[in-house]
């Protein structure tokens, strides 16, 4: 396969980082076959990719969600000739409703613009769980509007030319990987939980979907921690 060279949107979070760890080991872990190449980080604050350079020896790019333009973020997909892009970024539950919308939802828009403008083909949606049905979150409290924006931001994503993959996580948490997801025929064993997913299992999935294309692209995937194995998981797609 092509040498992956990865941009991840909202690098400096919490999924962003532990995808960046688990691409660089990858990196060392073949270094012989030259899957990898190294990864690029995006972020929204010059602190942060000073931060990131220091503490990764990657090449970190400033470029805000809502105040920057399509173009901007074309010239340092061009300059770092990434092809493959991760879009984690988000204010989630943690910021206003205006930046659900700038961030969430139009943040994610700008992106995808850009990787058609330059030709970034493959590219990776960090979402969340059961976004279509609207009887499971309406009533959420204080979420509405975080499923509104994500669930438009999806539709603009399938809507797009790229080789897209969804991830649908469900509540997410701290702490070391199980390394298994449930089938996507029993997802809805989780519901009582929240459909837990412990975040470096979600950036596990990511590497996985990054790896085989030929399984996820144009395709939507749900998780939650279960008893299958995630190279189990990924066959079975």
């Amino acid at each position: 396969m092509e040498s992956l060279r990865v941009a991840i949107i909202g690098a400096n979070g919490k999924t962003g980082r532990l995808l960046l760890s688990q691409i660089l080991k990858e990196q060392q872990k073949r270094e012989g076959d030259k899957v990898w190449q190294n990864p690029v980080a995006i972020v929204h604050a010059d602190e942060q990719a000073r931060h990131l350079m220091d503490e990764y020896h990657v090449d970190s790019y400033v470029f805000d969600l809502e105040k920057a333009s399509v173009d901007d973020l074309c010239s340092i997909l061009r300059s770092t000739g990434v092809n493959a892009c991760v879009f984690t970024a988000g204010v989630g539950t943690h910021g206003g409703i205006d930046q659900l919308f700038t961030v969430d939802l139009d943040g994610c828009i700008k992106v995808v613009e850009a990787c058609e403008k330059v030709g970034v083909q493959r590219f990776i949606h960090v979402s969340a769980i059961r976004i279509e049905d609207r009887e499971f979150w309406w009533n959420l409290e204080g979420l509405k509007s975080y499923f509104i924006a994500k669930r438009s931001a999806d539709h603009f994503v399938k809507s797009s030319s790229l080789d897209f993959t969804i991830l649908q996580p469900g509540w997410l948490h701290v702490g070391e990987g199980t390394g298994k997801v449930l089938p996507l025929d029993r997802i809805n064993e989780k519901s009582s939980e929240g459909y837990s997913l412990k975040r470096e299992d979600l950036a596990s999935m990511i590497i996985q979907c990054l790896l085989h294309p030929e399984k996820t692209s144009r395709r939507t995937i749900c998780l939650a921690n279960g008893d299958q194995p995630i190279d189990k998981f990924m066959a079975c797609l």
